[in-house]
């Protein structure tokens, strides 16, 4: 999938178990996001992506062109996310896992 400036594959609010595997994203600003708590659902302890697994995924030539943002993988409010086995290669940062919100702070496995 090839977007330029925008995220290839978006999980994004109240997601309950689920698998993003064997994609090959490259050419967009973000290659694979899994976000909460930007009040996408009504219900605000819902409002997560939450016991996911990202793997065997190839996300490369990611690039935000001389900004140094764009990810291979981004997460930003998950909670028990595991991210394993996947290529990032060519991008601005290979894994980014933020938490804009810190009261929201959960556990997840990066591997």
């Amino acid at each position: 999938m090839k977007l330029r400036l925008s995220e290839a594959i978006a999980v994004n609010g109240n997601v309950d178990s689920f698998e993003v595997t064997n994609n090959k994203v490259h050419d967009n600003n973000i290659g694979i996001v899994l976000i909460g708590h930007e009040n996408i659902s009504p219900v605000t302890a819902l409002d997560q992506v939450r016991n996911g697994i990202v793997h065997y995924n190839s996300s490369f030539n990611n690039t935000s062109y001389n900004e140094y943002s764009a990810d291979g993988i981004y997460v930003d409010g998950e909670k028990e996310i595991i991210i394993e086995q996947n290529q990032n290669y060519e991008n601005d940062l290979g894994i980014e896992v933020a938490f804009v919100n810190v009261l929201w702070m959960n556990y997840s496995s990066f591997k």
